[in-house]
């Protein structure tokens, strides 16, 4: 018994079902693969310059401006209140913060801090321990 055509409709009908199948398939897979990031470039951390752990630390040049943030207030070196945004200079900028401070907290410290050149360090225990209570001279 030969379908004749019938037959040749039928293989024809199933070979479109599969090769549709197989684009769905792929489209589906694509479709799920990495989801588009939606940061902004303002949310972009980057690595300026990274030390090694336990690299030996650089000392204050004459031109460095230390700022110290602690207890939610900018200190001078000399634990006086300054306002963040006057620290528009040539200069760099060295922010100590509390290293117990959350991440997110210490992003949005540097973030308003407008100088090109800052490096973040986090406070010592002995600065730490002169900034306890009554920081503020």
């Amino acid at each position: 018994m030969d379908d004749g055509l019938a037959g040749h409709a039928m293989t024809e009908i199933a070979l479109a079902l599969a090769m549709s199948f197989c684009c769905l398939l792929v489209l589906t897979l694509v479709s799920m693969g990495t989801p588009a990031s939606e940061s902004s470039g303002a949310d972009r951390i980057e690595a300026l310059a990274t030390a090694p752990a336990g690299a030996p630390s650089q000392k204050l040049e004459r031109n460095d401006r230390l700022v110290v943030f602690h207890g939610g207030r900018f200190l001078d070196a000399d634990r006086q209140t300054l306002d963040p945004s006057a620290l528009i200079g040539d200069g760099r900028v060295v922010l100590a913060i509390d290293p117990n401070l959350p991440m997110v907290e210490a992003l949005a410290v540097r973030r308003r801090i407008p100088a090109t050149d800052l490096v973040v360090t986090p406070l010592d225990p002995a600065w730490l321990a002169a900034l306890g209570p009554g920081a503020v001279q």
